[in-house]
């Protein structure tokens, strides 16, 4: 079983994957003269590659993925003249690649990824004029990508990401001689160059790599410069991956000429300016990360005719104006994210169309008005984030139909949003619910007692707040006891009565409980509280309450 004979019964084909084979791969293995598959992957292997690997003149493929191999890849690689196919990743092999893998000249896929490898990469790698795959990522491989690479003109996947490389990106233009070394990519599908320490700029002439469809960069902090606006040549381009660099500039408009685009993340860097309405032409895009960049004007009312788009992520920029209706005719859309930014007006009523919708973010910025009792059609959400806004009143009794609610935070609104309706009890799956700042009044509904995988409960006023209109009032129910996975339990700076219930001492998930400057709120320290083995903080300060 595993061995694959011809009619002569000599074995040509030796496949053991996925076996659970331990022990070291044995010298012998080169004794089978007329092998030309050895495939060995996702086994328990351990030991050296044996140097007599490279006697196996006929072997066409040899995949060793997935063992736990160590030291370093023999020279004798170079003898082995019919490979096409070597695959050692996701060992732990060391020592740096031997150059002499430059001879074995019929190598189309070479694989070394998740290994310990360092040095440089060999400029001999540039000799393998069938190469079509080139996998060195996640090693310790330092140096500059060597320009002989532009010798392999077949090679379709370039995958460095992961290591220590430096120095620039030797592109140049296609139309050059063949006698140039620089990376030429006539072929080229994908380069994945992230997380490294490369510097310098994208080239221009980028955009001459026309069966380009994945390009990731992301994580080389020394990259600078405008995004070329060359990159929209690139008709074929499916991800654009740039974040975490320094690139500057404004989004350049001939992103909208990337009718295939899936992916475009420019988070974390320095752009600037406004979007261009252009960035709607792509509406085969999935996802649009922009996060933590400069970006400012209105947000373009043309996103919404990205049909496909699934996640809109515009946080820790200064987009103004009010947020464009058009965003929430996106039916596929299932996470926004517009936190830090400087938008105002009200939520629009359109937000129950967006059925898929799971996570929507507008902390900090200045919304006001109503939230729209609409929010209860957006079904499938599990994530509400309105803190440091201007909402007003009242939260929506239409809240509760969101039954997969997670996370519902309200806090430090400029106006207070009225009582906590009683169909808050309808949220089974709620983990957290937040209403600091004072924006919640009346008394605290039974119903909260329904809560079966509450973890946080914080509905705190404003400290020296004394306006009865942002403070919880009356007493705290009984029902609270309920909640037995509740971790936190914050109602600081409130004006609760009565005294506080024995039936606390039933939270055995209890780490922090706290009801500061809660003046009314009195009586004895229930001793119930002495058998929360888990709590971490209790406060009491500036209530009525006594005992130690």
């Amino acid at each position: 079983k595993g061995f694959t004979c011809d009619r002569s019964d000599i074995a040509f084909r030796l496949r053991l994957n996925s076996n659970k084979l331990v022990g070291n791969l044995p010298a012998e293995v080169s004794l089978f003269r007329n092998l030309t598959s050895l495939e060995l992957k996702s086994n328990v292997m351990k030991g050296k590659i044996p140097t007599e690997l490279g006697l196996m003149d006929g072997l066409v493929l040899a995949n060793l993925n997935g063992n736990n191999l160590f030291g370093a890849v023999p020279t004798e690689i170079g003898h082995m003249t019919s490979i096409t196919m070597l695959d050692l990743s996701d060992n732990s092999l060391t020592g740096s690649i031997p150059s002499t893998v430059g001879l074995a000249s019929t190598l189309q896929r070479l694989e070394l990824a998740d290994n310990n490898f360092v040095g440089s990469i060999p400029s001999e790698v540039g000799l393998l004029s069938d190469l079509t795959l080139l996998s060195l990522k996640e090693n310790s491989i330092f140096g500059e990508i060597p320009s002989e690479l532009g010798m392999n003109l077949e090679l379709e996947r370039l995958e460095l990401e992961g290591n220590k490389l430096t120095g620039t990106i030797p592109f140049t233009d296609n139309s050059n001689s063949t006698n140039s070394t620089e990376l030429r990519f006539w072929k080229m599908r994908s380069l994945i160059l992230s997380d490294n320490s490369l510097s310098g700029t994208i080239p221009t002439e980028i955009g001459l790599f026309d069966k380009l469809e994945f390009l990731d960069v992301r994580g080389n902090s020394l990259l600078t410069g405008r995004v070329p606006s060359e990159i929209g040549v690139m008709v074929g381009l499916q991800e654009l991956l740039l974040s975490g660099n320094d690139f500057s500039g404004p989004v350049p408009s001939q992103v909208g000429l990337l009718q295939k685009l899936l992916i475009l993340d420019v988070e974390d860097l320095s752009l600037t300016g406004s979007l261009p309405t252009e960035i709607g032409m792509m509406e085969s895009l999935e996802s649009f990360l922009a996060n933590t960049n400069e970006l400012t004007g209105r947000i373009p009312s043309e996103i919404g005719q990205m049909a496909e788009l699934e996640v809109l992520s515009l946080a820790y920029n200064a987009f103004t104006g009010v947020l464009p209706s058009q965003l929430f005719f996106l039916r596929t859309l299932k996470e926004m994210n517009l936190n830090l930014n400087d938008l105002s007006g009200p939520l629009p009523t359109e937000i129950g169309i967006l059925q898929f919708l799971e996570t929507l973010l507008i902390k900090k910025n200045r919304f006001s008005g109503p939230i729209p009792t609409e929010i209860g059609l957006a079904s499938y959400l599990k994530v509400i984030d309105f803190d440091q806004n201007e909402l007003s009143g009242p939260v929506p009794t239409e809240i509760g139909l969101l039954a997969g609610l997670q996370k519902f935070s309200v806090k430090d609104n400029s106006d207070p949003l009225g009582t906590l309706p009683t169909e808050i009890g309808l949220l089974e799956s709620l983990e957290k619910l937040s209403f600091a700042g004072g924006v919640l009044n009346g008394t605290l509904p039974s119903e909260i007692g329904l809560l079966p995988r509450l973890e946080t409960l914080q509905i705190e006023a404003p400290f020296g707040n004394s306006n009865s209109n942002r403070q919880l009032t009356g007493q705290l129910p009984s029902e609270i006891a309920q909640l037995s996975t509740l971790q936190s339990l914050i109602l600081n700076y409130n004006d609760l009565i009565g005294t506080l219930p024995t039936e606390l001492g039933l939270l055995t998930e209890l780490t922090n409980l706290q009801f500061l400057y809660n003046y009314n709120l009195g009586g004895p320290i229930p001793s119930e509280l002495g058998s929360l083995t888990s709590l971490e903080k209790l406060y009491l300060l500036y209530t009525s309450v006594t005992g130690t």
